[in-house]
């Protein structure tokens, strides 16, 4: 299944010339909402104007920029509704449970449609650019794979320069969990952005879910917190913590997961002033092996309206997953590795559509590549039982500590997107100031 739209006008007269659908899609109290991310030129007698945002945090406009006579300037969340060229950009969708999805951006509108077609500059994807496979052990059994191929983006990835190791200091060791090396990633110029990955493995027998961090801090030489005060959930296996319910923060035993992040500062240093990393596990809940698998199978490269796009299948066994039905539950996180088998940088695969899937049926994940140009990748699908309405009606009539823990995840999940994706923002802005 591939995604193609239409071209993209404003009444203003604005050609938007570049439109990436592929961002985020994310639902808010019930509904669907798509993050576009978007480049519009107006040529004029006296300016060109370029616009790019990154909107919709479940509801908040995490960040738009333009330019105009050679000036550059950020818009944040306080500032967004003055923006009158970025204006809406935030985009609600319909629900799409069908083949199509259409989402309003501003004054603007984005179709989403059909299947595999020719790349016509103005949306339709073209999956050109070569595929990849599994190769090797996946990290976990039921939702991840360990792919490598095809390169995935484009931008130059220097090791020496983009990446440090970072000690961890360990408040109170968590048994059976075994962090790995902490890797902070950055971008090539701009030190006011990074990446957290953090590998973490089960070395016991047992199967503990909901792993989180109660103590979380990014500390300088001088101890001081640079990071914004959160609590990370593990990307990790697929549990079955009641008949009815899943999380994506299990690890059975031998599997790895991740702790990333992504964080920022509006001023000074970030990526470079990070001299360790205070941190804390605790697993709240223990699980079991679901009887559903949804593990990544192939992914392709090409282009959608243009840019550089990478599509995930994700192939059902053992019974009929839901994906795409519950908060943050459309978000696959993708860690991608460099030659070295080492992080390089992590990011969010989006599903476009709520589907139940099928033993042998086949879901697809996107992500437009402004990403490192490696070809290797890390993928962790989450998905939930067939029904996942029965967990919404659970927790709305009888809250438990399960339940009270999904509720948990799911914010956790929503704040750290909301950072990622003012990242994103901020990398745009950068990208493109004259």
């Amino acid at each position: 299944m591939g995604r193609t739209s239409s071209p993209l006008l404003t009444p203003r007269g604005l050609r938007l010339d570049r439109a990436r659908a592929a961002c985020l899609h994310m639902r808010m109290s019930g509904s669907t909402h798509l993050s576009v991310r978007f480049e519009y030129e107006a040529h004029g007698p006296s300016r060109r104007v370029a616009a790019w945002c990154m909107p919709l945090a479940f509801g908040a406009l995490v960040g738009c920029g333009s330019s105009s006579s050679g000036r550059s300037t950020g818009v944040g969340p306080s500032d967004a509704g003055r923006d009158s060229e970025a204006d809406g950009a935030a985009a609600s969708a319909e629900d799409a449970r069908g083949s199509n999805l259409v989402a309003d951006a501003g004054d603007a509108a984005l179709s989403v449609d059909g299947v595999d077609g020719g790349d016509d500059g103005d949306g339709a994807c073209s999956w050109t650019l070569g595929s990849g496979t599994p190769q090797g052990t996946a990290p976990t059994e039921d939702n991840s794979a360990d792919l490598s191929g095809a390169t995935f983006g484009v931008d130059a990835f220097d090791a020496t320069q983009q990446r440090r190791t970072v000690p961890i200091q360990v408040t109170t060791p968590l048994s059976d969990l075994t962090l790995g090396t902490a890797y902070v990633t950055g971008l090539a110029g701009d030190d006011t952005v990074a990446y957290l990955i953090l590998p973490v493995t089960n070395s016991g027998a047992d199967f503990p879910c909901f792993v989180q961090t109660t103590t979380y801090n990014w500390l300088s030489a001088t101890n001081a917190t640079l990071n914004q005060a959160s609590t990370l959930y593990l990307d990790g296996s697929v549990g079955a913590v009641s008949s009815t319910v899943n999380t994506e923060t299990c690890l059975a035993p031998g599997e790895t997961g991740y702790l990333t992040d992504a964080q920022f500062v509006t001023s000074g240093s970030l990526y470079s002033a990070v001299a360790s990393i205070q941190i804390q596990l605790e697993s709240m809940g223990a699980g079991s092996a679901p009887p559903a698998k949804l593990l990544p199978t192939r992914y392709d490269v090409g282009t959608c309206g243009g840019v550089r796009t990478v599509q995930v299948e994700g192939t059902a066994s053992g019974a009929t997953v839901s994906i795409g039905n519950v908060e943050n539950a459309d978000l696959a996180p993708i860690v991608f590795l460099d030659a070295d088998g080492l992080p390089a940088r992590w990011s969010y695969l989006t599903q476009m559509t709520s589907a139940n899937v099928a033993p042998g049926a086949t879901a697809y994940f996107l992500d437009d590549l402004s990403e490192p140009a490696v070809s290797r990748a890390r993928v962790f699908l989450p998905f939930e039982p067939q029904d996942p309405s029965i967990v919404s009606q659970k927790l709305a009539i009888r809250p438990s500590r399960v339940l009270g823990q999904i509720q948990a995840v799911r914010a956790s999940r929503r704040e750290r997107a909301q950072r990622w994706q003012r990242v994103q923002s901020m990398r745009s802005l950068s990208e493109h100031a004259p």
